[in-house]
């Protein structure tokens, strides 16, 4: 009986486990680079508030990993972005980009937050 019910819990952390995994290799695939492993799923809805959002991911990079990310995003979303797409209000940097001839409807929302900006949350990530 123990083992039956150690077999079920592990086959329901492996199905978690590879749904994370294929929305973040969706990610990495469309900008070329690998995502750290540090990664925690975190929810928004229209108004901000915590919610069961599965397009919601939250990063904890370092220097490097935020640099090479936000420059992947620049180039491969198109030549027509300029480098201040990033926003700066407040405390944090915004990024936004809407284009449905570009990336076939292709939209993505992204914030990064202060604390020596280490923190980027994708915070809508669509294909139409």
């Amino acid at each position: 009986m123990k083992f039956k019910a150690i077999v079920l819990i592990f086959f329901i952390f492996l199905l978690t486990s590879c749904s994370n995994n294929d929305k973040k290799g969706d990610f990495e695939n469309y900008l070329k680079i690998s995502i750290p492993n540090k990664v925690d799923v975190i929810k928004y809805d229209s108004n901000n508030t915590l919610q069961d959002y599965s397009t919601s991911f939250l990063y904890k990079l370092n220097d490097i990993e935020r640099e090479k990310i936000a420059y992947h995003i620049y180039n491969n979303l198109g030549d027509s972005l300029q480098k201040d797409c990033w926003k700066k209000y407040g405390e944090y940097y915004s990024y936004e980009i809407s284009d449905s001839t570009m990336m076939s409807g292709y939209y993505l929302k992204a914030v990064l937050i202060n604390n020596s900006l280490n923190t980027l949350i994708i915070k809508e990530v669509k294909w139409k």
